[in-house]
Order: structure tokens, then C-alpha cells, then sequence
């Protein structure tokens, strides 16, 4: 235990379900809303009583103790794996309102959608594990999965469908995971994957709703010459053409905003308009963190490229081989590519 905790106050908690006491420091205190709010206004001396069994409370306080471990194993082990486990601590620590257990077994659940290869359970298995029901009919269905693939996941209306579904509330959502106002629901559709989010918003209509408060979330997102190709997974990937009839796309990513989380690549020569290179890095339309600038046709392009119109913390610039035969230096690249904007992290 290190000097800060050994001098930090010490709160007891008592379960009121089996009596049980746990001695705790003001990190276990500030982990949960309920906590940290009664500590506030409670004499330390006094034990506070917690509507919780007593097991469920001492995995909470290992939790906060070992944060910067892998919680996935605490939650393995003190469920067994099992289901049922699963949702009787999630409903008995809901009470505490902590940010940190409710990522944390988000994420866990999330881990559990995970196939061993790294590809995710279908919608019907999701829906299966949630206990969620479905409201779509088979000709909604068919759309979605063809003729209306790109227009569903962009929630573009159309003849058949109009967005957001009316009386359609997450509150009210049916669910085995059932908490307080959905909010662990709430929380497994912000954490989720790109796969995961467009299966998720398969299942039914309040969950598309919800998914819809976000930004559209993408495994890639390439930026070339003639348009954007937008990757989701393996078994989706669309090509938006700089054209009058793809605008609509454009316009609901430019509102909506996109997230990719696994690469947004700009293939960047003089040949691409100036104003569609860096009107989808611009702040106005941030798509990820991480970028990656690739120089592929002349190497004079390097200079024609204007790093301070790029908003990311990081960028990696690839040289492909180009037309001329040339030698890249780097005094050159730092130039034109590193000293312009320094609060970049360049690779």
C-alpha cells in the first residue's frame, strides 16, 4: 500500500443484504456517484449501508483496487462465465452508479460478441444473448440487407423507412441486461466496434435509434482521386463517388460525423481537388485520431501538400514509388511535412 493510501480516510461499507463489512479508501469512495455523494454528508465513523449483497460489493472494491489490470479476468472468475452470474451483479451494482463498472462490464460483454477469429456473432445471436426482441418484418429485412444497404446505415429516409423511428425510447427497451434507464445498454452501444454497432442496429428499431446518436462508425475510410471508400467489414464496402447523385452520402457524413477506428488513409497527389482532400480532415469533419497520408504519383506532391489543414494528433506518411526515379531526403520531408506544424505526432 502506498504512503497516499495509507494516509487516505477509510469509509466502511455494510452490505444491508448479509451484513458483511469492507474497509475502504476515498478511491473506492469517488468510483461511484452513490459513494461519493453519501461520504459527503456521512460521519466516517459511522458505517454506510448499501442495499448490495456483500459478494457483489467486495468485486466492486477489487475492481477500483486492481484498475489497472485486466478486469475481464475478475469478471471471468467471479461469474464463471455464466450468464445468469452476469446479470445478477450488473443488477445488484447498478445501485452504485459508477462509470467504472459500467465500461468495464460493457466491455466485457462486448468481448463476449467476439468470435475467436475476431469476427462477431450474428445479429440473431446478439439479440438471442440480450433477450432482445425484434420489430422488423421480413420485407424491412430484405431491404436493410440489399436495395437500401448504404441508405440504413447512413439513416437516409426513403419510401420505406423514416428516421428516426417514431416512439421508440432506450429507456424502455426490453432486455435480460435491465438496468436503470438502459444506461449499460447505453454504454455497450458507445464502446462497441464498428461491426458490432451496424449488427447491434439490425436487431431493432430503439436500438438503431440510439446507435444514431453517434457518429458512424467505419473499420476504414480511404480518401482517393474519385471519391471515398468507405470499409465497414469484409462483407461491406462502398465506393462514394465525387458525383451530384452521391451528395446526400457526403452531407450526412459531413453532419453526422465518422469514426474509423482501424485506419482513414488520404491518398493524397496534385490530380485530387484540394478542397476534398482536406475538407474531410478538416475540424468540421473529424474522422479519427490517427491518419495516414500516402504519396504515391510525383514526389513534388509532398510540397504541394498543406499539412496545417490536417486536424489529427497523429500522421504517418507513406512513400509509394513513384514515376521518377528520385531520392526522398530528409531535410526535404521535415520541411515541408514536419516543421510546419509541430503539434502533430509524425511517423
Amino acid at each position: 500500500m502506498s504512503q497516499q493510501q495509507e494516509n487516505s480516510p477509510q469509509f466502511i461499507l455494510q452490505s444491508k443484504i448479509d451484513n458483511q463489512k469492507f474497509t475502504v479508501d476515498k478511491s473506492v469512495m469517488e468510483a461511484s456517484t452513490l459513494l461519493k455523494n453519501i461520504c459527503e454528508i456521512t460521519d466516517i465513523t459511522e458505517p454506510i449501508i448499501i442495499n448490495c449483497p456483500g459478494a457483489s460489493l467486495e468485486f466492486f472494491i477489487s475492481l477500483i483496487i486492481n484498475e489497472n489490470e485486466q478486469h475481464n479476468n475478475l469478471f471471468k472468475n467471479f461469474t464463471s462465465k455464466n450468464k445468469k452470474k452476469l446479470i445478477k451483479l450488473v443488477q445488484d451494482l447498478c445501485i452504485l452508479d459508477s462509470d467504472i463498472f459500467f465500461n468495464s462490464a460493457a466491455d466485457y460483454i462486448l468481448g463476449i460478441l467476439q468470435l475467436k477469429k475476431g469476427s462477431t456473432k450474428n445479429w440473431n445471436a446478439i439479440k438471442e444473448y440480450f433477450g432482445f426482441e425484434s420489430d422488423f418484418t421480413k420485407k424491412e429485412r430484405k431491404l436493410i440487407r440489399e436495395s437500401e444497404k448504404l441508405e440504413y446505415l447512413f439513416s437516409i429516409n426513403t419510401e420505406n423507412f423514416t428516421f428516426p423511428f417514431p416512439n421508440k425510447s432506450l429507456y424502455s427497451l426490453n432486455t435480460d441486461f435491465s438496468t436503470p434507464m438502459n444506461i449499460l445498454i447505453s454504454r455497450i452501444i458507445q464502446r462497441s466496434n464498428p461491426q458490432t454497432s451496424h449488427l447491434l442496429s439490425l436487431i431493432n428499431k430503439t436500438i438503431k435509434n440510439e446507435i444514431d446518436r453517434y457518429p458512424i462508425k467505419l473499420l476504414e475510410f480511404l480518401a482517393y482521386e474519385h471519391g471515398w471508400l468507405l470499409v465497414l467489414d469484409r462483407n461491406f464496402r462502398q465506393f462514394l463517388k465525387f458525383e451530384k447523385c452521391n451528395e446526400i452520402y457526403f452531407d450526412v457524413l459531413k453532419k453526422r460525423k465518422a469514426i474509423a477506428s482501424y485506419k482513414f488513409k488520404t491518398c493524397y497527389d496534385d490530380g485530387i481537388p484540394k478542397h476534398e482532400i482536406y475538407g474531410c480532415n478538416s475540424s468540421k469533419f473529424p474522422i479519427s485520431k490517427n491518419l495516414e497520408v500516402s504519396f504515391s504519383k510525383t514526389y513534388k506532391s509532398m510540397c504541394n501538400f498543406d499539412v496545417t489543414n490536417i486536424y489529427s494528433s497523429s500522421i504517418d506518411f507513406m512513400f509509394y514509388s513513384f514515376h521518377e526515379k528520385t531520392e526522398i531526403k530528409f531535410e526535404e520531408v521535415y520541411n515541408h511535412l514536419i516543421a510546419k506544424d509541430l503539434s502533430n505526432n509524425i511517423k
